[in-house]
């Protein structure tokens, strides 16, 4: 693996998954969440600097890449040679994202810029209810597009911790 993508629904464990992988198989790890939410670049508004951006950083030889951010997905799952499909049911997210604002609020999130502020969002929560609905086709044809490369897909966090344990 020289390549990482690491793609799916917000809450199913992919940042943890990604520093947990990173570990193991030593590559570097780039969490786009610390560069889409830095306000310094106004990437939330600014949408044609933000591709710019997500594509610069594909180009790096040896990446993990963790984040979903559909309209910059293309170029990222071109260039991986391996992705991960956190392909969970709508509960599991809805926990997860639930736990995060319970237990980061305070301590903040490592992936995440300095400047940010962890707070429950309503416009969050309902990407995450209807994640499955509006992406999965999508994500679905950027798959077979990129069948050619190794793609593991998770449904479970029991999944996960199977497959680290193979790192151990």
């Amino acid at each position: 693996m020289k390549r990482v993508a690491i793609i799916g629904s917000p809450g199913t464990g992919k940042s943890t998954f990604a520093k947990q992988i990173a570990e193991k198989i030593d590559l570097p790890l780039i969490h786009l969440d610390f560069y889409y939410h830095d306000k310094k670049h106004n990437y939330y508004t600014n949408k044609k600097a933000w591709r710019a951006k997500a594509d610069s950083l594909a180009e790096y030889d040896r990446w993990i890449i963790d984040g979903n951010f559909g309209a910059t997905m293309e170029k990222r799952l071109e260039r991986a040679d391996t992705i991960f499909y956190f392909d969970m049911p709508t509960y599991i997210a809805l926990k997860g994202i639930i736990r995060r604002w319970l237990v980061t609020d305070k301590a903040g999130r490592s992936e995440m810029p300095g400047n940010w502020q962890e707070k429950p969002s309503f416009s969050l929560f309902w990407k995450v209810l209807w994640f499955r609905h509006n992406y999965a086709s999508s994500t679905q044809q950027l798959l077979t597009r990129n069948n050619t490369k190794t793609i593991i897909i998770f449904k479970s966090h029991k999944q996960i911790a199977t497959y680290l344990n193979h790192y151990e």
